[in-house]
């Protein structure tokens, strides 16, 4: 394409895959656009393989495999990718390219949003974060605006420094279980698909001696994660002081998955087939496609900010975490004052609503996992 050697695929891209031998994929509808946006696409392409982001992206993703207790590497690694992608944007922009013709093709590929993949440098973003790239390009810069970037840069290294001194969780498991064996026939018993939530979704596959997890519409969760076995029904989760349980029903056959974190359940999900998991996945797709808040999305951002203790709204597993977090919670709350304003922004790449809270003091994003009757039943807040 362009005179670039490409990978053409049904459902990734345009996106660098591959570390040591980076290679640039393009989605198959790109074959029938027109030259112009084919030369932007290859143009911002090659330009994530010419400042080597896929090493950056990988180097990223090892800390987080280290670390991956610590909320504060979560949102950085988030913030990475973005930063990564308007740095692009402007590469591409100071190489010729003309700001217009270019947000069109930003504006294509994200009405045409191809399967995402996490792990990799994507032109494909959430909807809300293209809008907020084209602002930037659209946008003069600020005075000071260097200074303020120096800033930056420094508070977040010294964030970084931070994150690495944080001591792990203790896990609690006696070592004596890590040795536990169980027979093939029982883990090929657990494979399978294991519902959360309307938009969640839990895949389990044995591996070796083990399982591997892989959770879906999960914020605090991403990415697969091998899990081995501390007694014939419970695995343990490496690094978070998690364990999951398996509870059959008749016939031996394993009915629900539970995610116990501290000696509490904090997940618990149902077994379904292959049909309802296709479902599943087909309706986030289409809700991070279509960027539309939940029904009754506003009434729930009120309630969370609202700061109410009665759980009116929430599920019980939401409601008692957060009667627990009540205490840090009013502290937490108290730096930033008084609401004034909040804002919807857009749906995550796992599926729930986020918006941007103004207080007096600072600035928060609040995310939210609605069920289909408009219920709260997952909450994650963050400055």
């Amino acid at each position: 394409m362009c005179g670039v050697p490409v990978l053409v695929s049904d459902s990734v891209g345009p996106a660098v895959v591959g570390l040591i031998r980076s290679r640039i994929v393009v989605p198959a509808w790109l074959l029938q656009e027109s030259q112009g946006q084919q030369q932007y696409v290859i143009a911002h392409e090659q330009s994530h393989l010419k400042a080597r982001d896929p090493l950056l992206v990988a180097i990223a993703l090892m800390l987080l495999v280290a670390m991956p207790w610590s909320p504060l590497l979560w949102w950085q690694f988030h913030r990475l990718r973005c930063a990564i992608e308007v740095d692009c944007d402007a590469r591409v922009l100071r190489g010729g390219g003309d700001v217009g013709e270019y947000c069109e093709t930003l504006i294509q590929v994200g009405q045409n949003q191809s399967g995402y993949v996490g792990a990799v440098t994507a032109m494909s973003e959430s909807r809300s974060f293209l809008e907020r790239r084209i602002k930037i390009m659209l946008s003069k810069p600020q005075k000071w605006a260097r200074a303020s970037a120096l800033a930056l840069i420094s508070v977040s290294v010294g964030m970084a420094a931070f994150a690495a001194q944080v001591t792990p969780p203790a896990v609690h498991a006696p070592s004596t279980k890590s040795a536990v064996t169980i027979s093939p026939s029982l883990l090929e018993e657990y494979e399978g698909f294991y519902q959360v939530s309307d938009l969640s979704l839990i895949t389990v596959t044995r591996k070796g001696n083990g399982l591997t997890v892989l959770p879906m519409g999960q914020a605090a969760v991403q990415g697969p994660i091998d899990v081995s076995p501390i007694s014939n029904t419970e695995f343990l989760v490496p690094g978070l002081g998690a364990t999951i349980e398996f509870v059959s029903g008749a016939e031996n056959h394993a009915m629900t998955l539970i995610v116990h974190l501290n000696g509490r359940a904090v997940i618990t999900a149902s077994r379904v087939n292959q049909v309802t998991a296709d479902q599943i996945r087909e309706a986030l797709a289409a809700r991070i496609k279509d960027q539309k808040p939940f029904p009754g999305s506003d009434k729930a951002i009120r309630l969370m900010l609202s700061d109410s203790d009665s759980g009116v709204g929430m599920s019980p597993e939401l409601a008692q975490i957060r009667a627990d977090q009540q205490a840090s919670m009013k502290k937490y709350l108290a730096t930033l004052g008084p609401v004034q304003s909040y804002k919807f922004a857009g749906v995550t790449d796992f599926g729930w609503d986020s918006y941007n809270v103004q207080h007096k003091n600072g600035s928060e994003q609040i995310l939210l996992l609605l069920n289909k009757n408009g219920v709260i039943v997952n909450a994650l807040r963050h400055q």
